[in-house]
């Protein structure tokens, strides 16, 4: 072999040696990318019922939400096969970037032409589709649309600074309703659906579908069951968010219960977790309460509650469901129905108090003072390198007092600012928007020693 025809041997391995090198690189910049943390945890649902216009996300932006849960119904969107309708959900999305919202979109139902045997004549019931490759399609269509430097994007010239970024793969797929298939039928459809989205943009952010099961819920099982059976079918590895849903039982005042209360569903939620060795974060994108009694005040002393004991268990993003109330009897909304009045409620104010409190600290320091002692919670954020407290008493616990005297530790000196999460009026249609920064109760008391010592009430409170 002539030293010729070596070099032409040597030449041709390397340019081999680098086509293959690029190619490698290239599959290595494909990978799915870690989820940045979120560092506002304040979300809201906006019901699908209602269309999603400017009224909408000016609603969402004044109360401080920061995400909201885009609910895009698969019938609604793509009617019939091959036929997808973008106008309504482009002006959607419009109208979210106009606020600066981030968007978790979730798809779910399935029209009749992509289900098997429909069990009825409703297009809104929960059977899945038959073939799994007609959701994964239309996904990915919206995926290409609506992300950053999508379809959307380009035509709005807004370039890679907004689009669509997190994807939660249906809706409760383990509440027999929602999700009539079986449990391996979803496995198999999250990871179909989470390979879709990743090739179509790497950087989406993956949510499971919110698991509704829970000790004592009609119709369903104890979540342990449910997250057990789907580490077993392989579900691991194919979300970057773990995502629950969870509202109190027999009323607010059972927040906390002992066998189905929020700590318990999310300490049961996380113990599995760890099990399987699944350290991915943690939302919760539904939960709230309320009732058509019009108990306004009810609902904004959980709310508070709600998101505190969360936020103090560090989930990294819960998601109010929702902003207006859709059915009749269902009051679960910030807002009432919009046939009903619309008026904003207590607690659209208390959320609103709550969000300006709270935006930009450092969830990642928050911590939890006190939990459950003598009927008393209080918590610790950092904002701006200055502590924030949250305290309650759980009242409803000790039905012979309104009102109790106690004593908590404190990282300042000097007075404290009380203000109370419950705004002065008995309903929240009597407020006028112009005098929201008088609507709530606030009492100055001196620290001494580091301890403040004051009277509080059911309402929890927020001491600077």
């Amino acid at each position: 072999m002539n030293k010729k025809t070596i070099l032409i041997i040597i030449l041709l391995a390397i340019a081999i040696t680098g086509v293959f090198g690029i190619f490698y690189l290239k599959k290595r910049t494909e990978k799915p990318i870690k989820p940045e943390k979120i560092e506002n945890p304040f979300g809201i649902n906006y019901d699908s019922y209602y269309p999603l216009e400017e009224t909408g996300t000016k609603l969402m932006s004044d109360i401080g939400a920061k995400m909201v849960r885009w609910w895009v119904f698969w019938p609604q969107i793509e009617p019939k096969k091959g036929k997808i309708e973008w106008k309504a959900f482009d002006e959607e999305v419009k109208s979210m970037q106009g606020k600066n919202l981030e968007v978790l979109a979730v798809l779910s139902k399935t029209p009749k032409w992509a289900v098997a045997k429909p069990a009825n004549n409703d297009p809104w019931d929960g059977d899945p589709p038959a073939n799994i490759k007609d959701y994964t399609d239309i996904l990915k269509a919206m995926v290409e649309r609506y992300k950053p430097g999508g379809i959307l994007a380009k035509q709005q010239g807004w370039g890679n600074s907004y689009g669509v970024k997190y994807w939660e793969v249906w809706n409760e797929p383990d509440l027999n309703g929602f999700w009539n298939g079986t449990d391996e039928y979803y496995v198999k459809l999250l990871k179909a659906s989470y390979t879709a989205v990743k090739k179509s943009y790497p950087k989406s952010v993956v949510s499971i579908g919110g698991i509704s099961s829970e000790p004592g819920l009609s119709g369903s099982i104890d979540i342990t069951d449910t997250l057990t059976k789907y580490y077993e079918l392989g579900i691991k590895g194919y979300y970057d968010i773990m995502n629950f849903h969870w509202y109190p039982k027999s009323g607010p005042q059972n927040y906390n219960h002992p066998a189905y209360g929020l700590e318990k569903r999310i300490s049961m939620t996380r113990e599995v977790m760890e099990k399987y060795k699944d350290k991915s974060p943690v939302w919760i994108t539904e939960g709230s309460w309320g009732d058509d009694s019009r108990e306004e005040a009810l609902q904004s002393q959980f709310l508070p509650r709600f998101y505190i004991t969360a936020l103090g268990e560090n989930i990294e993003k819960v998601l109010w469901f929702y902003l207006i109330d859709t059915f009749p009897k269902e009051d679960f909304g910030l807002m009432h129905r919009f046939k009903d009045g619309g008026e904003k409620k207590l607690s659209y104010y208390t959320y609103k108090l709550m969000t300006e409190k709270l935006t930009n600290s450092d969830f990642s320091k928050t911590e939890t003072i006190y939990k459950n002692k003598d009927n008393i919670y209080v918590y610790k954020f950092i904002k701006n390198n200055k502590p924030i407290y949250v305290a309650w008493w759980d009242s409803w616990k000790e039905k012979d007092k309104k009102l109790k005297t106690i004593t908590i530790p404190v990282n300042f000196t000097g007075n404290a600012l009380i203000t109370s999460t419950l705004p002065s009026a008995k309903k929240g249609s009597s407020i006028k928007p112009d005098n929201y920064s008088e609507l709530f109760k606030t009492v100055t008391i001196p620290v001494s020693n580091n301890q403040l010592t004051f009277t509080i009430g059911q309402n929890p409170v927020f001491i600077e």
